[in-house]
């Protein structure tokens, strides 16, 4: 019984079928008659029941298909057989069942969450859980009540009993009936943000009450309530995966914004003495941005039931849309107002933070000693992916060494190397810890994962990716003054971007009072006003900023490293690997296990701000 397995609801063959399945363990997915379904993921202590009205109900039955076990009976049919078979065999595979069902009020009552038991003594602290986590809703523009009233049945006032009275008096079997308000609609439609934030709330509520049944009445002793959670992937959400993985993949982003002509355009600005902003030339579009957008809303996300996996792809799908438009803008004053949609600006804080650090952090003594070239670089950065392969095999990432760049980048998890490339031997191993041992195993941990997108990258995925990068040379011992110095002039030049500086009174700044080398702050102002005004590397510190606060915070930093994720994603991750529908991260970045790592990362927990990553010397921490 998979995804497209199709039935009517009557019939022994299909209660037998079922229950065979049941038995089995195995999971179950069903379409009965034309607008119902069974979803059992797996054997839990509970199924959500919706029985269809015979009236127009919009948006109410999308409340339990969040659910891991759920039945969606369609109008007109009696559903008590198999609902009796499923719950039995839940009841006999798990010690108890609780049957929750579902319905709508009346829309011009005051908005009211009104729970129905006839076994009130029995499921005294299931209820009052539930209770409880209905008063917490978060729901924009309203403040529910919630009663409980004790009645002879738990279905609603009129409708025939969902269990029969024997079922109803089996040791195991308890009933809960829970009257919805439908604030998440109107008279005609549904309103789609406000229904998918009731379904998200409402489904941690109902979870939270699951949760309490199962302690309570069953030997199960789950340790949290989002372990009771949808556990499979159905095929709607890994055909949207592929499809965004898919779209992600047909374009490089960053590529097709970084200019191809870095040298000329420098030997151009010092011709002119410094005083225009040089001529950029970039790749061409290998992608038609119209058609991505098309193939990008072709997808039906709607149509997801898991409120989390829902969102994680819905805000992909707005992200890939944001960087196609940043093509289609590319060299017109509308790309900088795409830019700051995508990345934001620089408020007075971070410009604050990165101003003291230029003031405060001298640049590093000239250093005469080895330099390593890209041939050198190259080799020490494929010793160093063979570590990571003989832990995962699979892992197909290379190194390349290319003409066309003016800096390290990793893309689609293979590292590219720029042809001209010479920095000091002493930064070689926390280069390799930034670009290998975070954004290389951070994509290989998330192609392992069920989720394409978390290889591609989750949205706004980039200010982490940067900040734990950073993080990571900090820890293996390498970050030094120049390197945060560069961090900091990064974002002080996207405020003189976004305040309307030109490009050479930005150099000029860089220089004259930042104490940047000229062809530095060069480069660093052509990455912040290239393509028209990307804001991109305000990430750097914002994002290093961010993980500080994190680690001060007590959180871990295991669920960072499951694929290329965003801060505010990391509750919805950590409700995956609950639910078990992620895995732990397969590579462990090897800068965690230097000699300097846990000294330093324990400080970083003590409370640490950016310019304390640095000895008092302004040497490597």
């Amino acid at each position: 019984m998979t995804d497209d397995d199709h039935d009517g609801v009557d019939g022994e063959s299909l209660v037998a079928a079922i229950a065979a399945r049941l038995d089995a363990g195995k999971p179950i997915r069903r379409t009965l008659a034309v607008s119902g379904r069974l979803h059992v993921d797996r054997p839990l202590p509970f199924l959500c029941v919706y029985r269809t009205p015979d009236r127009p109900d919009p948006g109410t039955a999308d409340l339990v298909r969040t659910q891991a076990s759920y039945l969606i009976a369609p109008a007109g049919h009696d559903v008590s057989e198999l609902v009796a078979a499923v719950v039995t065999k839940l009841a006999s595979a798990c010690g108890a069942c609780l049957v929750v069902e579902l319905w709508s009020g009346e829309p011009t009552a005051p908005p009211c969450f009104r729970i129905r038991t006839a076994t009130a003594n029995r499921l005294a602290t299931t209820i009052d859980a539930l209770a409880d986590a209905l008063r917490k809703m978060s729901i924009p523009g309203t403040a529910p009540t919630v009663e409980v009233i004790a009645a002879a049945s738990a279905s609603p006032s009129g409708a025939p009993p969902l269990l029969a009275p024997e079922l109803a008096a089996h040791a195991g079997i308890l009933a809960i009936g829970l009257e919805v308000p439908p604030i998440y609609r109107s008279a005609r439609s549904v309103y789609p943000a406000i229904s998918r934030t009731f379904s998200r709330e409402l489904m941690h509520a109902l979870q939270r009450a699951f949760f309490e049944f199962t302690r309570v009445q069953t030997p199960a002793k789950p340790e949290h309530f989002q372990v009771l959670g949808r556990r499979r992937i159905v095929h709607a959400v890994r055909e949207s995966d592929a499809a965004l993985a898919e779209i992600s993949a047909s374009f490089d982003f960053l590529l097709a914004v970084s200019p191809v002509n870095t040298d000329a355009a420098w030997q151009e600005f010092c011709a002119n003495g410094r005083t225009r902003a040089p001529t950029l030339h970039y790749r061409m579009l290998e992608l038609d941005p119209e058609l991505g957008k098309r193939q990008l809303y072709a997808l039906p996300l709607e149509r997801l039931e898991d409120p989390v996996l829902a969102q994680l792809l819905r805000d992909k799908r707005r992200e890939l849309d944001r960087q196609l438009g940043l093509l289609e803008d590319r060299d017109t004053p509308r790309f900088l107002l795409g830019s700051l949609q995508l990345y934001g600006g620089v408020d007075d804080a971070l410009l604050g933070e990165a101003l003291s650090i230029l003031r405060d952090v001298a640049p590093a003594r000239s250093r005469t000693g080895a330099r390593c070239d890209a041939e050198a670089f190259a080799a020490r950065a494929t010793e160093e992916l063979e570590h990571y392969r003989r832990h995962d095999p699979s892992l197909t990432s290379t190194v390349i060494v290319r003409d066309d760049i003016s800096s390290l980048i990793v893309s689609h998890g293979d590292l590219l190397i720029p042809a001209n490339l010479d920095v000091p031997a002493h930064r070689v191993d926390a280069l390799l810890h930034h670009e290998l041992g975070t954004h290389v195993v951070t994509y290989a941990n998330g192609r392992a994962q069920p989720l394409l997108v978390l290889a591609a990258g989750l949205a706004r995925y980039e200010a982490l990716q940067e900040g734990l990068a950073t993080f990571a040379e900090y820890v293996a011992g390498g970050l030094d003054s120049d390197r945060l110095r560069l961090v900091a002039a990064r974002a002080v030049a996207v405020r003189r971007l976004v305040d309307e500086v030109a490009f050479p009174e930005v150099v000029a700044e860089l220089v004259d009072q930042h104490r940047l080398a000229p062809r530095m702050a060069f480069l660093v102002a052509v990455r912040v006003f290239r393509g028209g005004g990307l804001t991109k590397d305000v990430i750097y510190l914002r994002g290093l900023l961010q993980l500080l606060g994190y680690l001060q915070a007590g959180h871990d930093l295991a669920p960072l490293l499951v694929g290329k994720l965003a801060l505010d994603q990391v509750a919805l991750i950590e409700e995956l690997l609950r639910r078990e529908v992620l895995r732990p991260p397969l590579l462990r970045p090897r800068w965690l296990d230097a000699p300097t790592g846990r000294p330093r990362l324990e400080r970083a927990i003590a409370g640490l701000r950016p310019i304390d990553l640095l000895e008092p010397t302004g040497t490597a921490a």
